[in-house]
């Protein structure tokens, strides 16, 4: 799950206002829980651009160091699942993880050899801990240039929260595991209308102009899981989490039967635009889940895809 400083460094300060943003900008600005004086235009934008200012302040005040060791007392939603898939596979000796920020995660994965991929960390590269390795790119210069001689064995997908980028990243991460290798994605539901907006800054906007101060981004990744669902039949997928979104529920995906994960196609440009064209509320009717997301508890969707390794 995002927060304001990890979403900035990833998306920049300076992206242009999407089309749309205007109408959805009236329609927060004047929501009806909010009961203070409506700003104008002209004040709500200075009133972002103060809120960026103390953003880059607070991303710049501390650097952190990762832990040498995993703390279990301490494990967020991510590290915890993903641990529990790790030790509930036979084989699990490397891990790759795509968007680290301040490397939370990372950091207590209890997996022999990590590696980490971000353009911006948020942490000390020069101190990493025994194991871990990280490159600071874009995913898409480190699929470019890695060159492994053995796949992953579990992949977390936490980058850019545009479900293009995440469905790109998806495909070329596929192409570096096994057969038996785990992927988990974060971010798939989003917590309303406004945390599925894709412009991180245009959500942030509309967050603010609606009276909404927790900063949670999610982006539009939900529209991955609904490209594998319609055009990816070799690969499985849940969605583990709470029906409320109280946990932020991540998607799990693995491979069927017989499938080759370095000779999987992605899906086609028309395909694709097919997904985009698709909207938060016609998926999300009236805040409901879609069957579509195969939405389980959490310990039942790790031991369905765990189970799926030994068929």
């Amino acid at each position: 799950m995002g927060s304001y400083h990890r979403r900035r460094r990833q998306r920049g300060l300076v992206n242009p206002i999407p089309i749309g943003f205007e109408t959805i900008y009236i329609q927060a600005v004047n929501a009806p829980h909010r009961q203070e004086r409506k700003i104008t235009v002209s004040e709500f934008i200075e009133k972002i651009k103060d809120l960026k200012s103390r953003v880059v302040m607070k991303q710049d005040a501390h650097i952190r160091v990762l832990k040498k060791k995993p703390n279990s007392k301490s494990l967020g939603h991510s590290a915890r699942r993903l641990n529990k898939l790790a030790s509930g596979m036979q084989f699990c000796h490397s891990y790759l993880e795509i968007g680290v920020a301040q490397g939370l995660t990372l950091e207590q994965v209890r997996v022999k050899e990590r590696v980490g991929v971000d353009p911006h960390p948020q942490f000390d590269v020069s101190q990493l801990p025994k194991g871990v390795s990280f490159n600071q790119m874009e995913s898409d210069r480190y699929f470019e240039t890695v060159n492994r001689r053995t796949p992953y064995d579990l992949v977390f997908l936490d980058g850019l929260h545009v479900w293009t980028q995440t469905y790109k990243d998806l495909i070329n991460a596929i192409h570096i595991c096994q057969p038996t290798s785990m992927i988990l994605i974060d971010d798939v539901v989003p917590d309303d209308e406004l945390s599925a907006y894709p412009d991180w800054d245009a959500a942030l906007a509309l967050k603010d102009a609606a009276g909404f101060t927790d900063g949670r981004w999610h982006g539009d990744v939900f529209k991955v899981i609904l490209a594998i669902e319609r055009f990816h039949p070799e690969l499985s997928f849940c969605v583990i989490g709470k029906r409320d979104r109280s946990d932020n529920p991540q998607a799990i995906i693995w491979f069927g039967p017989g499938v080759d994960p370095g000779k999987l196609e992605p899906a086609s440009e028309m395909q694709l635009l097919e997904i985009e064209k698709l909207t938060y509320k016609e998926v999300f009717k009236e805040e409901q889940l879609p069957d579509v997301l195969n939405l389980v508890q959490e310990d039942t969707g790790i031991r369905l895809a765990l189970a799926s390794r030994l068929r």
